[in-house]
């Protein structure tokens, strides 16, 4: 059996890399004294850029401590957190926006992680949250011929698949969808070889759409759960 592959650590989402997280991120939350958790932040680049352009009430969390990087953590509060068994370490109603880029595909409780995020946003609160894009047309060939998906392979650790349904039914009963959005458009999508490296070139000609992006992005809004639709 193939060992699986360890934490990402300070290793980046390309998402976060480039800064497509941070834009979308500072569309909908200007206000740079807003309080804010990144969950899964590991080396923490997300909460760095947030830094640079001058927010500065940031809390981040993950399972694993990766220590401050060579920046260091300024003023940022970092708790360590099993997310599939342990309580966020955060009163109720206490962030403005919550970031998970990446990161709900690992958890292996995903349905208790999201009650507890739901519980420590402010009403009305934004939650944002970029995955693996299942739906790419590369993901659907590989399933139609081998029953499986190319970025949740034996070796790499993505354990949980949100197609519309099952997102409909783990997340819009806590929370109403505000954008749904796809990113970083490549015809590969996690497979190799020598043929697509030979058409990588064509990359820069795909739309960032459900077809061809690597990532699926959602913008959630915090709902009140005695009017919430319940499952």
């Amino acid at each position: 059996m193939k060992k699986l592959k360890e934490f990402s650590g300070t290793k980046p989402s390309d998402f976060v890399k480039n800064k497509y997280a941070f834009r979308l991120f500072t569309k909908y939350v200007p206000d740079t004294s807003s309080h804010l958790l990144d969950v899964g932040c590991a080396g923490g680049l997300f909460i760095g850029q947030l830094q640079h352009e001058g927010y500065h009430h940031i809390s981040g969390s993950d399972i694993v401590d990766y220590g401050a990087p060579e920046s260091g953590w300024g003023s940022v509060e970092v708790k360590r957190c099993d997310f599939s068994l342990e309580k966020l370490p955060w009163p109720d109603n206490h962030f403005d926006a919550i970031t998970a880029w990446e990161v709900m595909e690992h958890v292996e409780n995903p349905n208790f992680f999201i009650r507890e995020l739901h519980r420590v946003l402010k009403p009305d609160g934004f939650f944002f949250i970029s995955m693996p894009n299942v739906f790419h047309i590369m993901s659907k060939l590989m399933f139609l011929r081998r029953g499986d998906f190319p970025r949740w392979t034996k070796t790499i650790g993505h354990i949980n698949v949100f197609s519309h349904n099952i997102f409909e039914k783990a997340f819009l009963h806590l929370f109403r969808l505000e954008n749904e959005s796809y990113a970083l458009a490549q015809l590969s999508d996690g497979m190799r070889g020598p043929i697509f490296d030979r058409i990588r070139f064509l990359d820069k000609y795909l739309p960032e759409t459900e077809a061809f992006s690597r990532f699926a992005i959602y913008v959630l809004k915090k709902i009140d759960t005695h009017t919430a639709r319940m499952y």
